[in-house]
């Protein structure tokens, strides 16, 4: 396993995150209006870094997460002629994530607890401004009922118990990346062709589900209930995407910070490119965080109560 930051700025002195914030604040009022957060399954960084670049300098959003990088190395001096920093966890020819940001970076940890042993690069989780970013790779697990299956399952519990703990801190999370788990039937075109494999089977949605009992929103799904036919991945054969014949497995679960979710879209673009990715853009809009005050929220937030240690004396939590 590699880990590799590209930026000077990330230090082992920021060890609290009233630290990290001010540390990171004469960059964070560039953030206003609307930040864009992006998440891509991109299947070889080094085969689709041509697309990824273009793509970055189409949409800039302020941070990209990458998943499936299949490689030990990572180009972080291209990206970073491109205005991004990065940090980026790889491994040869298997797994890998990254994220990319306009601002500074503060990396927390590049593995998933409650297994020393799993040196899979799936799990990457850091802070950028007043917010902790999560971006994971979750493992497939086919077939069902072998080996695979029951890493993917343990591989989700583990990660429950993380995020509930994530889940219990003042600073907002978001959650991304490719899940790799169909949540419902409407998150895929044709439900009984996939009653056979892992991403639909009921102990992986079971426990998709018991996310959103943390108190996690989907994104999507809060701005889109109900509707069908909207997906992120499609197979290269049989036309799958000139027919929509897809499903929906990359995501983004929102912490406290969602009643700030402006808006969560599909870019559908992004797949129908010459040697294209399996899976499209999932690309979600947020409006500033505290510290940034803003008339236009969608919702009011209570500020002093979601971070007394910005308005108060009270001890911030520690970054771990």
């Amino acid at each position: 396993m590699a880990v590799r930051l590209s930026h000077p700025y990330i230090s082992d002195t920021l060890q609290t995150i009233r630290g990290c914030r001010f540390h990171a604040a004469v960059d964070l009022w560039k953030w206003n209006g609307q930040n864009k957060i992006t998440s891509w399954s991109v299947n070889s960084i080094r085969a689709r870094l041509e697309h990824v670049s273009a793509w970055l300098e189409l949409q800039s959003p302020d941070v990209l997460l990458l998943q499936e990088l299949k490689g030990a190395e990572f180009s972080s001096l291209h990206f970073k002629e491109l205005a991004y920093e990065s940090v980026a966890v790889t491994q040869k020819a298997y797994n890998g994530v990254a994220i990319l940001s306009t601002l500074p970076i503060l990396t927390v940890s590049t593995t998933l607890p409650g297994d020393d042993a799993d040196s899979h690069t799936r799990y990457l989780e850091v802070v950028i401004g007043d917010l902790k970013i999560v971006n994971i790779y979750l493992p497939n697990g086919n077939p069902p009922g072998s080996d695979n299956f029951a890493y993917k399952l343990a591989w989700m519990d583990r990660l429950q118990r993380h995020l509930q703990k994530l889940s219990a801190e003042r600073m907002p999370v978001v959650v991304g990346g490719d899940f790799n788990v169909i949540p419902e039937d409407i998150d895929c075109h044709k439900p009984s062709s996939w009653l056979h494999n892992a991403l639909f089977q009921p102990e992986s949605r079971d426990r998709y589900r018991a996310l959103l009992k943390l108190g996690y929103t989907n994104a999507f799904r809060s701005l889109h209930p109900g509707e069908g036919g909207h997906f992120t991945f499609w197979d290269y054969f049989r036309r799958a995407f000139k027919h929509n014949r897809g499903n929906r497995i990359d995501n983004f679960q929102l912490s406290a910070a969602s009643g700030r979710l402006k808006s969560c879209e599909i870019d559908l673009a992004s797949r129908s490119k010459q040697k294209p990715l399996k899976q499209a853009g999932a690309k979600v809009h947020y409006i500033e965080y505290p510290g940034i005050r803003h008339d236009s929220w969608d919702k009011a937030v209570d500020e002093p109560k979601l971070f007394p240690w910005l308005f108060s004396k009270t001890p911030a939590p520690q970054a771990r």
